[in-house]
């Protein structure tokens, strides 16, 4: 007969959002806010409020530089995260996320 040891696993290693929850209040809380400046996150915000737009227009809207608003967008359209109107050059959310504050 032989004998196996087997080393131990911690319990955080397996469950990594467990070490999330440790973090105080205020870590999490900068977290939130370093994620709502992405430039994804602000396109997302100033389309919900705008009208199917440019990009020369979402990036005076957003602050961002017209090449990088118009780089995010052309990704964000590939990943039909917003629509884009060939014939008039517009942006717009998809109808199922202009309206994130209402219930179905």
């Amino acid at each position: 007969m032989f004998t196996v040891d087997i080393p131990a696993i911690s319990f955080y290693a397996r469950f990594p959002g467990l070490a999330l929850r440790s973090r105080s209040k205020s870590v999490c809380t900068m977290d939130q806010k370093a994620k709502a400046h992405q430039p994804q996150d602000l396109i997302c915000d100033a389309l919900a409020d705008m009208v199917p737009s440019t990009a020369e227009e979402i990036a005076e809207a957003t602050g961002l530089d017209p090449v990088t608003a118009a780089a995010c967008l052309d990704q964000m359209a590939a990943r039909c995260r917003v629509m884009f109107n060939p014939l008039t050059k517009r942006f717009s959310l998809p109808r199922n996320r202009s309206a994130t504050g209402l219930a179905a």
